[in-house]
């Protein structure tokens, strides 16, 4: 069953970026699907779920989808967008049962954009002030966890509070994560350069020129 919502959605991107002939092929392939709109009942739960995750932000089409598929007691969800999805906590009796269906390995063979960086820290606010000064934009703030996240991070019973962050433009975003639970453990702020760790790269704009003085010399 595919919901309505979700295919309005994706006509729109298909025909913005591939053309009227793309969105005319895809709609014709909706022919033997299942699509179903929202009854008047979910739209309640839709705006429930907006306000819930307002800070991430979760948005009316994806909510949607979890309204839908609490309503018809759907156990898989399908999607691509499981960092959105594993945050979400479906009410209703087959709520432990709602997961993301594994995509096969070949589906997306290659990589399509470089979404964003994920950094692990400390203090949260102090870290995404500075880079909210650099110009960086809050596109939503929450706390994840659950299954889905243990497995990708490989802690059980973890808990974190994430902010993602997108320049202006809206090209690649900045996930900074700290941790609820467990407790942090510390990094090494003397790392050396060949010690092996991410290094991230940032081009700025409209910083004034700075020139280093040297120390006095000393007075024979």
């Amino acid at each position: 069953m595919v919901p309505a919502l979700v295919v309005a959605e994706a006509t729109y991107f298909v025909g913005g970026r591939l053309g009227a002939r793309a969105e005319a092929a895809f709609l014709r392939g909706l022919e033997s699907l299942d699509v179903e709109g929202p009854a008047p009942e979910d739209f309640p739960r839709i705006a429930e779920l907006v306000e819930t995750y307002a800070g991430f932000p979760l948005g009316g089409t994806d909510a949607s989808v979890i309204a839908l598929g609490e309503r018809i007691g759907a156990d898989i969800v399908i999607t691509l967008d499981r960092r959105r999805f594993a945050v979400v906590k479906p009410r209703g009796p087959r709520q432990a049962r709602l997961r993301h269906q594994q995509i096969p390995e070949d589906f997306m063979s290659h990589i399509r954009r470089f979404d964003h960086v994920g950094i692990t820290v400390a203090d949260l606010d102090t870290v995404t002030a500075f880079f909210v000064g650099l110009g960086l934009e809050v596109e939503g703030r929450t706390f994840v966890e659950g299954e889905f996240v243990d497995t990708v991070i490989g802690i059980p019973g973890s808990r974190s509070h994430i902010v993602m962050l997108r320049p202006p433009d809206g090209g690649p975003g900045l996930e900074l994560s700290s941790f609820v639970q467990p407790d942090h453990e510390p990094g090494s702020p003397t790392a050396m350069a060949n010690e092996r760790r991410a290094r991230r790269s940032v081009r700025l704009g409209g910083l004034a020129p700075t020139r280093a003085s040297p120390p006095p010399r000393p007075r024979r």
